[in-house]
């Protein structure tokens, strides 16, 4: 047919069938694929219909990076006209591509597949459908992201980030770890010996027991075990895996001796940690005992095991248990009570019953065990009551058909065959059935079949068999005979058993997989439109470049590069550099002419570029010349470099091509060659020489103007760096210079003198503002204010002073505790500790006399009268009032002495005293507590029987605590006095004189703190010594009354304190605070007191002796304690102000009451306890317990 008909042809052909072309409804689409990653494929379907019979679609790719396909054969061909299918459009990023977005575009064409007038490899493309694809290459998985992706695989999926790591993914911190697994008898653990694997891996195990075992596993490496399959815990060192399988069963054999059963007997089963029970029967006549390795009680005759862990046994013994107090008559060894033949004939053996056989073989009626089988014919004569028997006289708990250890009554299975061993219940594995599958344990080889699953011979159902070993159980596995060593996917089929597109060739040698079905297929599994022989994507009957070489990507007519001149310069397209160049222009070997060729790559064709070798990356101008290659100003430097490119013809230039005249070096404006200062730095003003302020030094002393803030300093003295010196500075601001202020530091506002000091009177200002009126704060501030400004002050009380002064001026806190702290009333507690022991110790001297007395009437009572605070003891006189009650009613004479009273002129005695006062804080005093003891003891003697002299030593120990633990005071002393009495009927006069010394141990704690962070804490100690002189003078009345005594009583009391001057240490000497360490003046004090006293007491007369309660009360009044002042000074300054304590204006007038008793015993012994109390002192409160004892010879 000519071509011009066959136009014509095809153009009517053509007409006919657009309409029907035009309903397949072709239009663009969208393929987004997401993250693809790197090294994979993944497909996605775009559906199309095929509405005209005879036509297809084929594929025409294009783009780079990923390869975009449609897979060969997946989009319908129209067979008929409504086909509908889906094209197989497939992503494909090869190992190495670059990551990130990417996108292309594919075209599915509609040609036709037979037209009468078209050759047999050529179809005419009615339509096209075009596909967007778009995709995100990302990189292969990387879990820990060390480079080495997870499917390597990485050997070390958790390194630490940041590591090194090999080609294994490992880094050196991730040591392999050696995995041993070992497995104990009676199983196995599979797989055993050494494995390895890194840190934080896992390693999995199967345990496999032996029949009849349990597993369990132990070892370091730990884990979890879920059924018979272990995982260890994550591994961090070499370990181990240890499996060892345990007995599901256990046997217990049970044995008895004779005269005796134990049932059920002989070997049974039982699960491990089971308890047993047997019944033991003794014969008539003897007890049971239980043995064995089992352990376990008999309670009767039931014998229960402990719980039961491995093989044991169980033994019973049976002992006669006869009582040696019952009688046996025919001396058989069964005793009366028990025996059933008690006439047998002797010498006869005889059974427990005490039957012997002829007596058996004769007797008929007896039946021991009551079963209604005689003894002599009974072959079980010991069936426990009401049990069925035989017509041998056997129950059912006593036989044991098949023989198997377990009786009859409790045999689920009486006909075990012989020689198997049974359960508890009597059953064999052979006669047992655990999972109901009609399989009997010992041949089942599947003990766990689920419930209602068919099995075959062994005990096995289809979900326990996998036939062909592909982990697929055979009632799941769709291909069940799958040859050994192939993988298999989820319904147990190999790729060899498969075909996907059912072509008739398997998917693992199928190299067209996606054949659309009926096309017919070669031994490779693809159709004729999927052949393409070489390999170009482009199928054979649509290539035109048919033989294009291997690798070579092509275009939809599969021709590649090296098959095309576009051009036409005789280059082909792959190798052609110039693939545009104009006709006509010779070329290279490259493909390019000269108008193409740019040798020096500056953008100017070699044909026009007037310097050719320009270095790359210069610009250029038209000529093709870069700056490098141009010296504009002719000074030998190339503009490319010339930073003055219109230098001065003849002027010298640096590298730069630059002349002085034209340089500044330190970018002042002034050039180089009229500069005088050429390293101005960057900024600064300069003048016309170039020199800037940091450059210049005025005043000459070393420091540039721009920074001397004393710009005129006189020549010759030395400057800080600010250009000033000592006497150009004023730091603190108070217009005295630094180089003659010897208070660098006054707060700003401050009043100073001369010396850049405050003044005295500024001082004191500011501390009597901080006292608010306290008249004591105020003597304190005045010596302070003194101290601190003394002209020879230094050290740490300088310091002190500075800090406090400081405070005060800027008017900051604390300052007011600082002088509490500071005021040393709390180191002046000498003389009050002084006075109660001396007040004591007096009183313990008056009791004596009291005593005296007393005695001399002829009672030796001590105790009568003693120390109570500040009122004398009971002085009266008990002699009438004894007399009357212990004289004898027949009138015995009055010298005649009863049988209580001493004759004797010479006396010692002990008394001791415990005295406890308080005292409120005060305006002038803080508060405290005082502890006084004291011990006296002496010698006297009678000179007249109106006339007593004595002398007695005391010792004293007293402590003075103040409150809030802010000192403490210690005293001890010793005193010596001359005390005596003359008296007469109803009168007396009492004397005493004492001197004595004391020692002290003071500590007084110092602490504040102040606004400008000043912290002090110091503990001030001192060390001193006093003496006391005192006098007492008394005068007394007695009143008697049969055995009532009132006593009348006036004293006067004289005291006399020194103190030793002493000093204080620091407990820290270099520390804040240490400087106000105090050093006192001695201190003397006196005290004038007198008392009216009155009391009222009985003798009681016992047959051991004679007690005397008392009760007493004093009226005071103090003549000479009046207030006084204490000074001292600051040690380190003890030459300044005083510092002046005031003591507290003492209560003139109080009272004192007591109760008490004394008592007398025989031998001459006597002894007193008294109890007394402060009334209306003010501040004080007090009470005192006193006693005594003395012994008279």
């Amino acid at each position: 047919m000519k071509r011009a008909e066959r136009i014509v042809l095809g153009l009517l052909f053509l007409a006919a069938i657009l309409p029907n072309a035009a309903l397949a409804g072709l239009s663009a689409q969208n393929v987004d694929f997401g993250s693809v990653r790197e090294g994979v494929s993944v497909t996605k379907s775009v559906t199309v219909s095929n509405s005209t019979p005879g036509f297809h679609y084929l594929l025409d790719p294009s783009g780079a990076g990923a390869t975009v396909t449609v897979a060969p054969g997946t989009c319908p061909s129209g067979a008929a006209s409504g086909t509908v299918g889906s094209c197989q459009v497939q992503v494909t990023v090869p190992a190495g591509t670059e990551l990130g977005s990417g996108s292309d575009t594919a075209s599915i064409a509609y040609k036709s597949d037979d037209m009468p007038f078209q050759s047999d490899d050529a179809g005419l493309t009615i339509s096209s459908l075009m596909i967007s694809v778009t995709y995100t290459v990302i990189a292969k998985a990387d879990s820990d992201v060390d480079g080495v992706p997870d499917s390597t695989p990485d050997l070390c999926p958790n390194t630490p980030a940041g590591e090194s790591v090999d080609i294994t993914g490992c880094s050196e911190s991730q040591s392999l770890y050696d995995v041993t697994a070992t497995a104990g008898a009676n199983g196995k653990i599979t797989p055993d010996g050494l494995r390895q694997k890194t840190e934080g891996g896992r390693l999995s195990y199967v345990l496999t027991p032996d029949a009849g075992f349990t597993a369990s596993v132990g070892g370091t490496c730990g884990g979890s075990l879920s059924g018979n399959f272990y995982t260890t815990n994550s591994i961090t060192a070499d370990c181990t895996v240890v499996a060892t399988f345990s007995a599901t069963t256990v046997n217990i054999v049970a044995t008895a001796g004779p005269n005796g059963s134990i049932s059920p007997s002989g070997s049974q089963a039982v699960t491990p940690g089971a308890i047993a029970s047997f019944t033991v029967t003794a014969d008539l006549g003897f007890t049971p005992t239980v043995a064995g390795t089992c352990g376990g009680s008999l309670d009767g005759s039931v014998y229960t095991t402990n719980s039961v862990t491995e093989d044991c046994t169980v033994n019973a013994e049976f002992s006669t248990q006869a009582n040696p107090a019952e009688d046996d008559d025919d001396n058989d060894g069964v005793v009366n009570s028990l025996d059933k033949c008690p006439n047998t004939p002797s010498g006869e053996p005889v059974d427990a019953s005490g039957c012997s056989a002829s007596q058996l073989e004769t007797d008929t009626n007896t039946d021991t065990d009551g079963d209604g089988v005689a003894d002599n014919v009974d072959q079980c004569p010991n069936t426990p009551p009401g049990e069925a028997v035989n017509s041998s006289g056997c129950s059912a708990s006593q036989l044991d058909t098949d023989g198997d250890g377990v009786s009859d009554d409790i045999d689920q299975c009486p006909k075990t065959p012989a020689g198997e061993s049974v359960d508890a219940e009597g059953c064999a594995q052979s006669e047992r059935d655990d999972d109901g599958d009609g399989v009997a344990n010992d041949i089942d080889q599947c003990p766990n079949t689920p419930p209602g699953e068919a099995v075959n011979s062994s005990g096995c159902s289809a979900s326990q068999l996998d036939t062909d070993g592909d982990g697929v159980s055979d009632d799941i596995d769709q291909c069940p005979k799958t040859p050994a060593g192939e993988s298999v996917d989820a319904e147990g089929c190999a790729q060899s058993e498969r075909d996907d597109d059912g072509d008739g060739v398997a998917n693992d040698i199928d190299q067209c997989p996606n054949t659309p079905p009926g096309v017919a297929v070669d031994s490779q599994g693809c159709s004729k439109t999927e052949q393409d022989d070489d390999g170009d994507g482009v199928a054979n009957d649509a290539d035109q470049c048919p033989n294009t070489p291997a690798e070579e990507s092509v275009n939809a007519s599969g021709c590649s590069a090296s098959q095309i001149d576009t051009d036409g310069d005789g280059v082909s397209d792959d190798v052609d550099e110039c693939p545009s160049t104009p006709a006509g222009e010779s070329v290279n070997a490259s493909g390019c002419s000269a108008s193409q060729i740019d040798t020096d790559g500056d953008g100017v064709s070699d044909d026009v570029d007037e310097c050719p070798s320009t270095p790359a990356g210069e610009l250029v101008n038209a000529s093709g010349c870069s700056a490098s290659q141009i010296d504009t100003d002719g000074d030998g430097v190339s503009d490319d470099v010339d930073q003055c490119p219109n230098t001065p013809a003849g002027e010298s230039v640096d590298a730069s091509g630059c002349a002085q005249s034209e340089t500044d070096d330190d970018g002042d404006g002034v050039a180089n060659d009229l500069d005088q200062c050429p390293n101005t730095p960057a900024g600064e003003s300069v003048n016309a020489s170039g020199c800037g302020a940091s450059q210049l030094d005025d005043d000459g002393d070393g420091i540039a103007n721009d920074i001397d803030q004393c710009p005129n300093t006189p020549p010759g003295e030395t400057v800080d760096a600010q250009g000033c010196s000592q006497g150009e500075k004023d730091s603190d601001g108070d217009g005295v210079a630094n180089d003659i202020d010897e208070c660098p530091n006054t707060p700003p506002g401050t009043q100073v003198d001369e010396t850049g000091c405050p003044t005295k009177e500024q001082v004191l200002d500011s501390l009597l503002d901080a006292a608010g009126g306290d008249d004591q704060l105020g003597a304190t501030s005045e010596a302070i204010s003194d101290a601190c400004t003394s002209d020879e002050l230094s050290g740490q009380l300088l310091a002190d002073c500075q800090a406090l002064i400081g405070a005060s001026i800027e008017k900051e806190s604390g300052v007011n505790q600082a002088l509490n702290e500071i005021t040393p009333e709390r180191a002046v507690q000498a003389n009050a500790q002084v006075q109660r022991a001396n007040t004591v110790q007096d009183q313990n001297i008056g009791n004596r006399i009291a005593a005296l007395r007393a005695g001399a009437r002829g009672i030796s009572v001590d105790g009568l009268s003693f120390s109570n605070g500040e009122s004398r003891l009971n002085g009266g006189h008990l002699a009438s009032a004894v007399d009357d009650i212990l004289m004898p009613a027949s009138g015995a004479s009055s010298d005649e002495e009863p049988m209580l009273l001493a004759n004797s002129r010479w006396g010692v005695f002990l008394s001791g005293e415990l005295s406890k006062a308080e005292r409120d804080e005060s305006t002038n005093s803080s508060a405290f507590k005082m502890d006084t003891t004291v011990l006296s003891g002496g010698l006297d003697y009678r000179v007249s029987d109106n006339f007593v002299l004595g002398g007695a030593v005391s010792f004293t120990d007293g402590e003075t605590r103040l409150a809030d633990d802010k000192g403490n005071l210690d005293a001890r002393g010793t005193s010596l006095s001359l005390y005596g009495s003359l008296y007469s009927e109803r009168l007396y006069l009492d004397f005493s004189a004492t001197y004595g010394d004391s020692e002290f141990d003071q500590s007084r704690r110092l602490g504040y703190v102040l606004g400008n962070g000043t912290q002090v804490k110091q503990s001030m100690r001192a060390e001193y010594d006093g003496e006391t002189t005192s006098v007492h003078l008394g005068v007394g009345w007695d009143a008697i009354q049969t055995a009532w005594i009132v006593t009348l009583r006036a004293s006067l009391d004289y005291l006399d304190s020194e103190i030793d001057p002493f000093t204080e240490q620091a407990s820290d000497t270099n520390g804040s605070g240490a400087g106000w360490a105090v050093a006192i003046d001695g201190q003397s004090q006196d005290w004038l007191t007198g008392r009216l006293t009155g009391s009222v007491s009985r003798v009681v007369s016992a047959s051991w002796g004679v007690i005397i309660p008392y009760v007493e009360f004093d009226v005071v009044q103090e003549f000479a304690n009046d207030a006084a002042f204490i000074t001292g000074n600051f040690a380190a300054d003890l030459d300044g102000s005083k510092l002046i304590i005031a003591v507290d204006e003492p209560d003139k007038s109080y009272y004192r009451g007591r109760f008490g008793a004394s008592v007398q015993l025989p031998g001459g012994f006597a002894g007193f306890v008294d109890y007394g109390r402060l009334f209306a002192y003010d501040r004080w409160s007090e009470y005192t317990i006193s006693g005594g004892l003395r012994y008279e010879f």
